[in-house]
């Protein structure tokens, strides 16, 4: 058992099984056409610019004087340091996270220059964005409230309210669409019928499962053991 620590109701969960096989993770970088560009405006202004990311343990955590650190920041710095610039997180001009969906999207609009935020390299998202390396494989997993007594295996979750990241693999992975990830091994879906529910941000999902709103969420390995 692990501590649940997100949301306003802390509560404790569990894993139920793995429900999406091995998800590659990659960096992703404006499309090709633009991507030229983009390195000689970083080079020229030593400035790396990524949207500030959501918080999700390990791959980013938020300290207690409110910077953040992680494995995808440290990921981050390394490609800043390697091309002499430094990292430069932006939000939206309103103050809020730039969603998932505008980063899987590619529409930056000139906004930032590259997400490191285990995205993964899909044949639709590639239409739009460059993925030039790989750095690190996740795989997916249910997790459901303690509480909650009736779900036990991934197909127990059939027809339950299942919460995701909008746009992310896992909200493909329930609506059994292909991922288009080159190398991935065969993906089984014991999960029938799901009433899906997307979240802008993760942390609603993990708040919704707390609050006995939603039945399960979906998300990385390490992140539900967080």
């Amino acid at each position: 058992m692990h501590k649940y620590s997100r949301g306003v109701n802390p509560v404790t969960r569990f894993l139920v099984a793995v429900a999406i096989a091995w998800a590659v993770l990659s960096v992703p970088l404006a499309g090709f056409s633009v991507a030229g560009e983009a390195l000689d405006r970083i080079r020229a202004t030593g400035i790396l610019r990524a949207p500030f990311p959501d918080i999700w343990p390990p791959a980013v955590i938020q300290q207690p004087n409110g910077e953040i650190d992680g494995y995808d920041v440290e990921v981050l710095r390394e490609i800043g340091r390697r091309i002499g610039a430094k990292v430069e997180y932006v939000k939206n001009s309103d103050g809020s996270v730039i969603t998932w969906k505008e980063q899987t999207s590619g529409q930056w609009q000139g906004k930032y220059d590259i997400v490191v935020g285990g995205m993964s390299p899909t044949a639709e998202r590639a239409e739009h964005l460059s993925f030039p390396a790989i750095y690190r494989y996740g795989m997916g997993v249910l997790a459901v409230n303690q509480s909650n007594s009736q779900i036990k295996t991934p197909a127990d979750a059939s027809g339950k309210r299942i919460g995701v990241l909008k746009a992310s693999v896992h909200e493909k992975y329930l609506e059994r669409e292909d991922f288009g990830i080159l190398g991935m091994p065969p993906i089984t879906y014991p999960i029938g019928d799901p009433v899906i529910v997307e979240f802008d941000h993760e942390e609603g999902a993990y708040d919704a499962v707390s609050d006995g709103k939603i039945d399960g969420t979906i998300n990385t390995l390490p992140v539900i053991l967080s």
